[in-house]
């Protein structure tokens, strides 16, 4: 080889490196999918994720047989629109894998582009990312916010009521407000009361005082 060739191997294999090292940093695996022999090809990553020993063959059926029975229908689906000839064949969705006793519940998002000869599809090209970590941080939002919902239904029917009485024992609209204020800052003393007490059990009478 000459200086030159040598160069630009080693310039190629550091750049190979680099990819290789940022997509472990993104938790990112890459794959090849051959339609006609429904045969897959994994980096090392893919199979960590789906529990695959280095010496076992991936084909569409293995690959299925780990996703989550909920998410399969979806996975199906996805597939079958990417190596359609008449569309895009991209693909990007999110699904589950099933879970086990030594692995939580783990999500994954599925990127490919295919590429389609005389009408048919020959290769499929992508990526599967471990969204784990954001997945389980969104639905836990989710779970608060669903939490949280009733509980400003509470303080709304507070104030309604504390409006309801403030009317029926005043007389103006000066006597009105100044009635509204009294009690809502009345309110906002006993919250203060029960946060200071991590909103545990209080004595009524340290709230009254």
């Amino acid at each position: 080889m000459t200086l030159v060739q040598d160069n630009y191997l080693d310039i190629e294999d550091a750049q190979n490196r680099r990819n290789a090292a940022a997509l472990a940093a993104g938790n990112i695996g890459v794959f090849e999918f051959e339609p006609q022999s429904r045969r897959a090809f994994w980096d090392d990553r893919i199979r960590q994720l789906w529990g695959a020993e280095p010496h076992d063959e991936i084909d569409y059926d293995y690959v299925v047989s780990k996703v989550d029975p909920r998410d399969r229908q979806l996975h199906d689906d996805a597939t079958a629109r990417a190596l359609d000839p008449d569309g895009n064949g991209e693909m990007d969705f999110e699904y589950r894998l099933i879970a086990g006793p030594d692995r939580p519940e783990t999500w994954v998002r599925a990127k490919a582009k295919c590429k389609f000869e005389n009408g048919r599809p020959i290769l499929q090209v992508g990526s599967v990312e471990d969204i784990k970590v954001r997945k389980l941080a969104e639905l836990r939002n989710e779970l608060l916010l669903r939490e949280l919902q009733p509980r400003l239904k509470n303080p709304m029917a507070v104030v309604s009521t504390i409006v309801n009485q403030s009317r029926r024992t005043t007389d103006s609209v000066d006597e009105l407000a100044a009635s509204l204020t009294l009690r809502l800052r009345a309110l906002a003393g006993a919250q203060d009361v029960l946060q200071k007490n991590s909103w545990e059990d209080v004595e009524l009478s340290y709230i009254l005082q």
